[in-house]
């Protein structure tokens, strides 16, 4: 019966080399080398000797997870198109505004968040303006959906002229039967709702008909 190799328990010597297998590892050659930050030995794999036959690794695991530049490049990398929540620089908010991402070379980006996000309407606003809107300036939109942000759905207004536009949006939504466009939205949403049910409806039919005749 062949026994298990097991790692060698005498203590090496620093920059001692031996085979993986020696070591019960993989079929890679390890080094005996110290960490760069807090000094401890442990077998390390060994890099290509032609390029310089040095450790794979200069810092132990648990330094490495703290290396600020290994930080720094694993939040650059996240960033962005490199992020899995990446939704192509346009999102919706949780209060039903759409915002956009802006590079920092974009003429508009002072308008942008320390994200690089700014809100699409008012976005739309100054690009068709060709300037950026001020803090005080605010975008309002004509029919309360928050989301709709078509170039003629948009009016450039102050903060004190911004209720008064609201009231008359909401004047002329309600004469419609309408409550702050939201009723002409969840209209919209329960006829998307009823279709799919139907749609859904008609493939379980279609279905149940192929499987009675297998």
């Amino acid at each position: 019966m062949v026994s298990k190799v097991t790692e060698d328990t005498t203590m090496p010597r620093i920059g001692e080399i031996r085979k993986g297998q020696e070591l019960g590892r993989d079929n890679r050659r390890f080094i005996w080398a110290a960490c760069k930050d807090c000094g401890k030995q442990r077998w390390v794999a060994l890099r290509s000797i032609k390029r310089d036959g040095k450790p794979e690794h200069a810092r132990c695991h648990a330094c490495s997870l703290v290396d600020p530049e290994r930080i720094s490049k694993l939040r650059e990398a996240s960033k962005g198109s490199n992020s899995a929540a990446w939704k192509g620089g346009r999102f919706k908010t949780g209060s039903g505004y759409i915002q956009v991402k802006l590079e920092p070379d974009d003429f508009f980006y002072t308008m942008a968040k320390k994200s690089g996000y700014v809100l699409e309407h008012r976005l739309m606003v100054a690009k068709r303006l060709g300037r950026c809107l001020q803090p005080w300036e605010i975008v309002h939109h004509k029919d309360g959906i928050r989301d709709h942000n078509n170039d003629e759905n948009l009016i450039l207004t102050t903060v004190d002229r911004h209720g008064l536009e609201t009231r008359r949006s909401n004047e002329i939504a309600y004469k419609l039967g309408f409550r702050d466009g939201l009723k002409v939205r969840d209209n919209e949403l329960r006829k998307e709702i009823r279709l799919l049910r139907w749609q859904i409806k008609e493939l379980q039919t279609a279905l149940e008909l192929k499987m009675r005749m297998f």
